[in-house]
């Protein structure tokens, strides 16, 4: 054993990085993703097929676990790997388990083996240093304000709470998307915006990395956003 001579680095490579984006409806998730060039999209619910990337149509378990041995075995450039969205691979895994134990709902030892095979397939994807991002919708619940504050609305990712902060434990960053009214005098406008802050209103952070607070999104056809994204990464390069 040696002592340290020199600090580790603190930069976050985008290969080993794992992203979790959350949002609303239609606000731009999947389309943030498909601008990454290399980006594979495991298109657990059909929202990728009208845009331009990589995509590999999932409909069981059994596929994300087929998709899994391909890229462990071909060694592809793929970068990242997205999975979309996260919940529907869950309910797959569900279905998957009940299937195997001849049951029509997960009994409580059940629910164990389902969330831990849920974590092992988020960790072995990570391992493969493509970069994963783990793309989900979002749902509103109202929390408890305290003292003199009011209760308040608060937006979280759709899976259940254990399993979803036992996830985003292992993410670089947590990304909350919606749709943000712009006004400019009497017009008003609506602007994508991701957020990557902490607030008390949705589940934000940045780990291992310094991101903005804010990145505005773009059109279709400008990846200005990505750019800006990938460049605290290191990445500099333009995307085409």
């Amino acid at each position: 054993m040696e002592l340290p001579k020199a600090k580790t680095s603190r930069q976050l490579s985008f290969e080993e990085a794992i992203v979790y984006i959350y949002g609303e409806s239609k606000a731009g998730k999947t389309l943030f993703t498909s601008k990454n060039a290399n980006c594979i999209i495991l298109d657990c619910e059909g929202g990728s097929q009208y845009l331009e990337a990589y995509r590999i149509e999932i409909r069981s378990w059994g596929d994300i676990m087929e998709a899994y041995k391909l890229l462990l075995k071909e060694k592809a450039d793929y970068c990242p790997i997205s999975i979309d969205p996260i919940s529907r691979a869950y309910e797959m895994l569900i279905e998957q388990c009940c299937k195997e134990a001849h049951c029509k709902s997960p009994h409580l030892r059940l629910w164990g083996e389902i969330n831990q095979r849920m974590l092992q397939m988020v960790t072995s994807f990570a391992a493969l240093k493509h970069g994963l991002w783990l793309i989900d919708h979002s749902r509103n619940e109202i929390e408890e304000g305290a003292e003199d504050i009011k209760d308040y609305e608060k937006s979280r990712g759709i899976i259940g709470d254990t399993l979803r902060r036992k996830i985003q434990g292992k993410c670089n960053v947590i990304g909350y998307l919606h749709l943000k009214t712009i006004r400019d005098g009497e017009k008003i406008g609506q602007q994508r915006v991701l957020e990557l802050a902490s607030s008390p209103y949705f589940e934000a952070g940045v780990w291992g990395i310094n991101l903005p607070p804010q990145i505005f999104l773009t059109d279709v056809g400008d990846h200005s956003d990505l750019d800006k994204f990938l460049s605290y990464f290191g990445k500099n390069e333009v995307i085409k």
